[in-house]
């Protein structure tokens, strides 16, 4: 592009230089002989020779530009193979990265199928105890380690008269006041880790046995266990009786 605009700066200062007065007036003194007469072949040998320097001149700069044009487009050649090449190399890195990405997206779904199994049989496993410490005809409650209640099933409503939903979160003791377990029980239970057996009478007309079981977990806890044993008890009172008749 330089080259080109020099030689159109060259050309015009050759034109313009051609045009002046003091040129043409040399050149037309120059052109004619002793007599005053043109001699045309001398003009047309200056005029030939002058046109052959500025075609060479012209062909230089031509040459030249051409060089630099051909060295340019090596240049821009082996710059576009350089960024096909790093395309490619993204390109590849591109579905390499996303056929990881479906890999990980095909173990995942495994995964959550997987645990989506399992807390369904978690919640299946959990319905299925609890329908069984529900229905289970003894009394069982739940108590953590400081004594508040955890579980409480039917049972225990139906014979205390108090809902789950009112003795859960209250200290056994809160609850059902009327209760023979006592907080030196449950401690016991639990820092010895021992069974506890109790025997409690109402009135002498309900007779019960109270187990205390200390849990293992790690929230530390107990499960009571209450047998309503009034019928056996009144079973064996008969027994006892007719024996000593």
């Amino acid at each position: 592009m330089k080259g080109k605009l020099l030689l159109a700066i060259l050309a015009l200062f050759a034109i313009l230089a051609l045009q002046s007065d003091p040129v043409l007036t040399f050149l037309d003194g120059l052109f004619k002989d002793e007599n005053g007469v043109r001699n045309w072949q001398h003009l047309a040998n200056y005029t030939g020779g002058t046109l052959l320097i500025l075609l060479s001149i012209v062909t230089v700069f031509l040459f030249i530009a051409r060089r630099r044009a051909y060295k340019a487009n090596l240049e821009l050649t082996a710059i576009r193979n350089e960024l096909e090449k790093r395309v490619q190399e993204r390109t590849a890195m591109l579905d390499q990265s996303n056929q990881k990405l479906l890999e990980s997206n095909r173990l995942l779904e495994d995964e959550v199928a997987k645990h989506v199994i399992t807390a369904d049989q978690l919640r299946a496993s959990e319905s299925y105890i609890k329908d069984i410490l529900t229905s289970m005809p003894l009394m069982l409650v739940g108590l953590d380690k400081n004594g508040f209640v955890t579980h409480w099933n039917k049972r225990v409503e139906e014979v205390s008269g108090i809902s789950s939903q009112d003795a859960l979160g209250k200290t056994l003791w809160e609850a059902y006041p009327q209760a023979t377990v006592l907080p030196e029980h449950v401690e016991e239970s639990i820092e010895q880790n021992k069974i506890l057996h109790l025997k409690q009478s109402l009135r002498s007309l309900y007779h019960y046995d109270i187990t205390i079981y200390p849990l293992q977990e790690r929230e530390a806890g107990v499960v009571i266990l209450v047998d309503d044993v009034t019928k056996q008890t009144a079973a064996e009172k008969i027994l006892i009786h007719n024996d000593k008749m």
